[in-house]
């Protein structure tokens, strides 16, 4: 079994990109109302650094709502 070693903030801009364009995704049917709820409470916040643009942080509109992404 190989360890890949993944950046939160990269996964979380991929699959927040692949939903904003309409692409699917299959959640488990398991899941309850809440998880979806916490998915969608985040937000990417743009910061410019030197000139340069970077997503750094996401934040969310109700902070419990955010522990989605994180506890799966």
């Amino acid at each position: 079994m190989r360890l890949w070693l993944i950046g939160v903030d990269d996964t979380k801009g991929a699959i927040m990109a692949r939903l904003s364009r309409g692409g699917s995704i299959r959640f488990s049917a398991d899941l309850p109302p809440m998880w979806y709820e916490k998915l969608a409470s985040e937000r990417a916040v743009v910061r410019y650094s030197r000139g340069q643009r970077r997503t750094i942080a996401r934040t969310s509109a109700i902070s419990e709502r955010s522990e989605a992404r994180k506890t799966g």
